[in-house]
């Protein structure tokens, strides 16, 4: 087998397992949000035991971690579509382009911001903490307001501090294989 046989069957090989990484993201997106679905019934039905108080913590950091998860996976999305698409221009003649693929796919590298799945997840997550503690804060005594109110505070910012983070790793990824594919 010549060397580049060798290397188209690895190019395919990649190609084929970053659209499986893309498919059982995706899969799993939606089972974490069927576990975040429960986890509110739940807690719904705890209420009376555990209190209002751990309710809000329990919900804020269990939103937040989905909204990271959903960072984290989009980060690993948008980086599977950009080499999937490198990959692609490989094995593409310029007149597939139009035909095949459509013309405004080639050589796409993703903005990190979209409104693919992750963001969508990630929002939802979010402005349900914001509501949810907007909704439990009339039900609590001004102590535990300020608790959960600082609570929730640091957590959006971390959140969002996180967010920035998995940006930036996705924009030196882009530099780094645009500068290789210069050299």
């Amino acid at each position: 087998m010549g060397s580049n046989e060798r290397r188209d069957r690895f190019l395919l090989s990649m190609y084929d397992t970053f659209w499986s990484n893309i498919t059982r993201a995706n899969d799993t997106a939606w089972k974490v949000f069927a576990a975040y679905a429960a986890l509110f019934a739940g807690l719904t039905l705890a209420r009376s035991i555990i209190g209002t108080l751990v309710v809000g913590v329990v919900i804020i950091t269990f939103s937040l971690l989905a909204a990271a998860l959903s960072f984290n996976s989009n980060l690993w999305f948008v980086r599977n579509v950009a080499l999937i698409s490198r990959i692609e221009e490989q094995f593409l003649d310029p007149e597939d382009y139009g035909k095949i693929i459509p013309h405004s796919w080639r050589r796409k590298e993703p903005s990190f911001v979209s409104t693919e799945i992750w963001w969508v997840l990630a929002t939802v997550y979010v402005l349900i903490t914001i509501l949810t503690a907007a909704v439990l804060f009339v039900s609590i005594s001004t102590a535990e307001q300020a608790m959960l109110g600082v609570y929730l505070t640091i957590s959006l910012l971390a959140t969002a501090r996180y967010e920035r983070s998995q940006e930036r790793k996705y924009k030196n990824f882009l530099k780094e294989i645009v500068r290789n594919a210069k050299s």
